[in-house]
């Protein structure tokens, strides 16, 4: 792991535990996300049709909200892998029921018939999405996710390589 990339989730952590401090409402969420093959991204485990599920911890005030939580992906890849789980911190803002954030993860992945495991290295994702309030204390949430190993590699961006997400939130 780079120096950079050190800096910047020690930050991030940083952040994440001092927000319970200052935070107006936290809450729970269900996290579902449809991957597929990415043309750019060689190191990442997913095909066409992978299918992550999870949980994630919400944070959140009136400007945007901070997100850690995992996903299982079971049959990862092309089955090289039992299944995928994938530890996130996102950082979301919005306005109204428009979300912009950029998200860090990795991936955990134990080999098919064998005792050896692997994690991938960290990689980025920008996300874009709408959130519908259904209550006071539930949101449904849908979003385009683009991962992406390196800052620079963000202006190669290609809509085939865009992935959709959403997610239930319970807010408490």
């Amino acid at each position: 792991m780079s120096l950079a990339t050190r800096r910047v989730t020690l930050l991030l952590m940083s952040l994440v535990l001092a927000s319970p401090a200052l935070a107006v409402q936290q809450g729970l969420s269900a996290q579902f996300r449809q991957f597929d093959t990415h043309q750019k991204f060689d190191s990442r485990p997913f095909v066409d049709g992978d299918f992550g599920y999870g949980l994630a911890y919400e944070i959140r005030d009136e400007y945007g909200f901070w997100q850690v939580g995992s996903l299982y992906t079971p049959d990862a890849g092309d089955r090289t892998y039992d299944y995928a789980v994938t530890p996130f911190l996102n950082l979301f803002l919005k306005d109204r029921i428009f979300l912009a954030g950029v998200g860090i993860a990795k991936n955990y992945l134990p080999k098919t018939d064998t005792n050896s495991d692997d994690w991938t290295p960290l990689y980025w994702n920008a996300r874009l999405g709408l959130e519908l309030p259904i209550g006071p204390n539930l949101a449904l949430t849908g979003m385009a996710v683009y991962d992406f190993e390196r800052w620079g590699d963000i202006n190669k961006f290609k809509f085939d390589d865009a992935e959709f997400a959403a997610a239930v939130s319970l807010l408490f």
